[in-house]
């Protein structure tokens, strides 16, 4: 059988192949129990949140990316919340979300007057998921991932064994205009999890950390951000090497290398993920998916 490049090639980062890159950093001095971790558009800003203090700290980093050249910036702010889960920005850094893991613990908006500076954030608005379904449907909830123009918001619940739940946004990147779209139901063995699924930037892979497994996951959408498509945990990657309790997860912008909170040891772990690129959809690459 013939193969078409213009229909069967892809260019895309995957677990397949992924390797420890043996950086990683602590981030003790700040915050002994580290939950969620996220990086400004160009990788020179690194943020993370954590329960003991319930604060957001901003770091810089002077190589992108690169956790081996992160120093702390000195910036801090309080969430406002007990126990928050995670991080995340939208709408080109003015926008910061933080979901926590309190029962039925709302999550929150923020307003940044300057992009990606944490000091200049309100509070722009909350989110009750008691609004959707059942309120045991969110009993847990994760943070916050979007799609790239803010239409279309995702979070982990605890519905069953864990799910990632699609919601859109009347209004781009605004809380208040949310609406409930469907649930994909994860892999059972991968616990409830308190941390955001991160997208690739095409949308068609999302990457959430299995917590029972001490693994990330990768999931797979034949439709960009539609979940109703989705496969889950075609590929997985363990990291009982370097941690027995992952907790939040964030993508580099070009995909190429995944990030990790390490709640053991307070720390923010890399890993590299391998480029696939020009390669063509056939027995070998579908088989070499599999471990």
């Amino acid at each position: 059988a013939s193969v078409d490049p213009s229909v069967d090639k892809f260019e895309t980062y995957t677990l397949l192949g992924t390797s420890y890159s043996g950086n990683s950093f602590s981030v003790t001095t700040q915050e002994t129990t580290p939950y969620g971790v996220a990086f400004n558009d160009t990788g020179t800003k690194m943020y993370v949140v954590g329960q003991t203090t319930d604060k957001i700290f901003e770091y810089n980093l002077s190589t992108a990316y690169d956790i081996s050249t992160v120093s702390y910036s000195g910036a801090n702010i309080a969430t406002g919340a007990s126990n928050p889960a995670d991080i995340s920005f939208g709408n080109n850094g003015l926008k910061m979300y933080v979901g926590w893991t309190n029962t039925f613990g709302d999550g929150k908006e923020f307003n940044l007057s300057v992009a990606y500076d944490i000091t200049t954030a309100t509070l722009a608005s909350t989110l009750n998921y008691a609004t959707f379904s059942s309120v045991t449907d969110f009993y847990i909830v994760g943070g916050f991932s979007f799609n790239d123009d803010g239409t279309k918001l995702y979070a982990r619940s605890s519905y069953g064994a864990g799910s990632l739940n699609q919601f859109t946004l009347s209004t781009p990147w605004s809380i208040p205009s949310i609406n409930f779209a469907t649930r994909f139901k994860l892999v059972a063995s991968a616990g409830v999890g308190t941390s955001k699924a991160v997208p690739s930037s095409d949308g068609k892979r999302f990457y959430y950390v299995d917590d029972t497994n001490d693994a990330i996951c990768e999931i797979e959408l034949a439709t960009a951000w539609d979940l109703t498509t989705a496969t889950d945990n075609i590929r997985n990657f363990s990291v009982s090497s370097q941690t027995i309790s992952p907790r939040g997860i964030a993508l580099s912008n070009s995909g190429s290398d995944v990030f990790l909170v390490d709640f053991t040891t307070d720390s923010v772990l890399k890993y590299n993920l391998s480029f696939f690129g020009d390669l063509y959809i056939n027995t070998w690459v579908l088989s070499a998916t599999s471990f």
